[in-house]
């Protein structure tokens, strides 16, 4: 017995239920004083990488992808993406520190000198729940009476 039988059913309720979960943990997070804000885990040019390397490489690499492997192909890229943005974003922070250090002001004074490593951090983020969005999206299960029944909820409910 399949639990969803529309995969796109799926992936709008899975999907909700995703954002609600990470909505919900930061607003307890805040709740009980946490730095930050919801803001924090916005940031457009982390989002562009990890899309631009995740889609980038996957359409380089189509032509040795089958296509019921698309969302792993999909899942991994993304990962590296956001990998490739946390190490763009250490650099950059880096350098910054290293400016700092060079105009001989002193490094702890400015309060915002650590947002830039928690913006560096963002990419990882994002690159991991993209990767399970397109995973979930873009592969193809192969059908046959086995799989159905070893999924997850197949043995549970057997």
């Amino acid at each position: 017995m399949r639990l969803m039988k529309n995969k796109i059913i799926g992936l709008i309720i899975g999907e909700l239920i995703l954002f609600a979960a990470i909505i919900g943990a930061q607003a307890l997070a805040f709740a009980n004083g946490a730095g930050g804000a919801f803001y924090s885990f916005v940031d457009w040019p982390s989002l562009l990488v990890v899309l631009g390397v995740g889609w980038g490489i996957t359409l380089m690499q189509e032509h040795g992808i089958e296509k019921n492997q698309y969302g792993k192909t999909l899942y991994k890229n993304h990962v590296l993406g956001g990998w490739i943005g946390f190490m763009i974003g250490i650099f950059l922070w880096l350098l910054g520190l290293a400016e700092l250090v060079e105009n001989k002001s002193m490094i702890f004074s400015d309060s915002k000198i650590f947002s830039g490593l928690a913006l560096s951090i963002v990419p990882i983020f994002y690159g991991y729940i993209l990767g399970a969005i397109t995973n979930a999206a873009f592969t193809k299960t192969v059908k046959n009476e086995d799989s159905v029944n070893d999924s997850f909820f197949g043995r549970i409910l057997q």
